[in-house]
């Protein structure tokens, strides 16, 4: 439970800007940093870790470009 003077934060992964939640975010939610607009999604709770969106998703689609899939 978030006490009194508790801040949950966590850092845009492009620009490092400080990302401040209300509330425990969930696994997998996307938030979009106010700074350099940067669509970055919660992978750890416990400390809160941001990381980018779509990473996996755009290395997978540059290895079929590239085999031709």
């Amino acid at each position: 439970m978030k006490e009194k003077g508790d801040i949950l934060v966590g850092f845009c992964p492009e620009c490092d800007t400080r990302i401040r939640f209300h509330s425990l975010p969930r696994l997998g939610q996307l938030i979009t940093c106010r700074e350099c607009n940067e669509i970055s999604e919660v992978v750890s709770l416990h400390p809160i870790e941001l990381d980018w969106a779509y990473a996996e998703e755009d290395s997978e689609l540059q290895s079929r470009r590239s085999t031709g899939r």
